[in-house]
């Protein structure tokens, strides 16, 4: 298949969590060859006020006669989060990021909303399987996600690590706990965020500032000063996804990021078919008890990591890969 256009949402949507998102439709639009086009399916969620919900509804009518008619892909982020009726066309083709909908009522609905879709593309294996399992009546395939060329790493890739720890993100409560005794006992230097005045600033446990993460640039040079990042599937031991993940697991792309900043990954992760998918067990241990995680701390902070290993991996997860596979799609 050969996409035409890509719908982007970046005129107003500008969660830091868009930022990935943008760099996907920047180099999907590269190497197709394709447009960007103005995505106006704003996100509906429960903490939408009424008077937005309405304006949204008004917009979505509004720009009905000017949605594209040429082949096109939208990422969606949650397909809970989706009212809007003109963007489900045959000619437009849904790359889903995040999917917690389990129960009938939501599935019915999501099966409503998306079924003039000629293809759904579902990122997790995971959730693919479970709606292969629930008879689900849409065309969908499973593309997982991935992270831009513009990452890529070799063998001799070094970088300049300045810190043991960096915690960015979403956290497992279990990896804390163990990084907070370790630290206890041992001369670990660790690096965690504080959001002051709109800024994502990043101290060490001893108050010194070490930089910000306003930008994607930023996280990323974040990263690449650190040694070790914890990592776990989402969801897991009551992590602040916990309640929204409804029993889903998935690997996100943050996994994939650790790696192309050269970081040892210590992580806690579900037995699940998107596990399975990206055979984390290759990279890095489940790690189970304290002592996993000390033996493992022990061997990071002493080791370098294995970038050839790294690098052969993530050829398998860069876009162009999923590009590569998008393009074998016949629809």
């Amino acid at each position: 298949m050969e996409i035409q256009k890509i719908l982007t949402r970046r005129i107003y949507a500008d969660r830091k969590s868009y930022d990935l998102v943008y760099e996907w439709e920047d180099q999907l639009a590269e190497q197709f060859g394709a447009k960007l086009g103005f995505c106006h399916a704003f996100e509906i969620t429960n903490s939408t006020k009424p008077v937005l919900k309405t304006l949204f509804d008004c917009v979505d009518i509004l720009f009905r006669p000017f949605v594209t008619n040429k082949l096109a892909l939208s990422f969606e982020m949650n397909p809970a989060f989706r009212r809007s009726r003109s963007i489900n066309k045959s000619n437009i083709i849904p790359w889903v990021i995040d999917f917690y909908i389990n129960d009938a009522q939501g599935l019915s609905t999501f099966y409503k909303r998306f079924d003039k879709h000629p293809l759904v593309l579902i990122s997790s294996k995971e959730v693919y399987d479970f709606l292969i399992e629930q008879h689900c009546p849409l065309n969908i395939t499973h593309l997982a996600l991935s992270i831009s060329d513009k990452l890529r790493v070799t063998p001799d890739t070094k970088f300049d690590k300045q810190y043991d720890v960096l915690l960015m993100g979403r956290q497992n409560p279990i990896l804390l706990d163990f990084l907070n005794r370790y630290k206890e006992k041992n001369n670990v230097s660790v690096v965690s965020c504080k959001k002051e005045n709109g800024h994502f600033n990043y101290y060490t446990f001893n108050g010194i500032f070490v930089g910000n993460a306003d930008s994607r640039e930023d996280c990323l040079n974040l990263l690449r000063k650190s040694r070790i990042g914890l990592y776990s599937t989402q969801g897991m031991d009551g992590d602040n996804r916990s309640v929204r993940a409804h029993g889903f697991s998935q690997v996100t792309p943050r996994f994939l990021e650790y790696l192309a900043t050269g970081n040892h990954v210590i992580a806690r992760y579900a037995d699940n078919r998107d596990v399975d998918y990206y055979k984390m067990n290759t990279i890095c241990p489940n790690t189970q008890t304290y002592d996993d995680f000390v033996a493992q701390m022990d061997k990071a902070l002493s080791e370098p990591v294995d970038m050839k290993l790294y690098s052969d991996y993530l050829e398998n997860h860069y876009l162009s890969a999923r590009i590569k596979q998008l393009k074998e799609i016949k629809i």
